[in-house]
């Protein structure tokens, strides 16, 4: 499990100045630790901000545990090392989010975000199994409770440094506005129909295929929430013409 800790510096002020600095964790039913973040109100349930200092008699802590993503970096005896500025939507992250480096499905770093200023920053030290990998990376959104993939990859080598404090290298996710239209590759008689292969299309979820009797006439929908780089259509017809989507979800 990643352990994760929050520190809060709240200033009440009474007859006189105290201070309290939580670094908040208890333990779960396993007897691991689990990670708090604290949320600060006033006697009107009106949240309070850090940094500030407030005049109030009382005030209400709400304890929230933060939410597990389930990320654990498997390790191997070679690394290299990222420094990362890091955004969403052209927007930084914020405290508490989290960047994790994977192989595939296999997860190789996770650190959470620090900031600096009006930036959010990460340094990963990525785990490798061969040399020269190609690592892709999600960011988990506390405030919303939702991961993305984001759209960089770097490929690795063994104990390489990419990026610097000074100069970080960007991990983010963008709004998709426009895929690129799928290049038909071939168009191959088989028993019953055709068979349509097409080129990837970057940042495409799947495809869709359309098909007329006559290249100015109306397409129709024959092939839809296609994972594949191929469609058989299975329409005996004695000539078609096909045009592609590209689609994300």
């Amino acid at each position: 499990m990643h352990v994760r800790r929050v520190a809060l510096l709240i200033t009440v002020v009474l007859s006189s100045c105290v201070a309290w600095s939580y670094c908040l964790a208890k333990n779960s039913n396993d007897g691991q630790a689990k990670a708090l973040s604290l949320d600060v109100a006033d006697e009107g349930n009106n949240p309070l901000s850090t940094g500030y200092t407030y005049a109030y008699k009382s005030s209400n802590l709400a304890v929230n545990e933060i939410t597990d993503t389930g990320w654990e970096a498997v390790l191997y005896p070679n690394s290299a090392t990222l420094h990362c500025i890091v955004t969403v939507y052209e927007v930084s992250c914020e405290l508490n989010d989290m960047v994790g480096a994977f192989v595939g499905s296999e997860c190789r770093s996770v650190s959470d975000v620090v900031l600096n200023g009006a930036n959010a920053y990460v340094t990963l030290v990525v785990n490798l199994a061969t040399d020269g990998e190609e690592i892709s990376f999600k960011i988990y959104d506390y405030s919303a409770n939702l991961t993305y993939d984001a759209l960089e990859t770097y490929t690795l080598g063994y104990n390489d440094v990419i990026g610097s404090t000074e100069t970080p290298v960007p991990i983010s996710v963008s709004e998709i506005t426009e895929l690129d239209t799928p290049v038909i590759t071939a168009i191959t008689k088989i028993a019953g129909g055709f068979q349509i292969t097409w080129n990837a299309v970057d940042n495409a979820d799947t495809y869709e295929v359309w098909r007329a009797t006559d290249p100015y006439g109306t397409y129709e929908q024959v092939g839809f929430n296609i994972n594949a780089l191929l469609f058989d259509d299975q329409t005996e017809l004695p000539i078609a013409f096909y045009y592609m989507k590209a689609v994300k979800n």
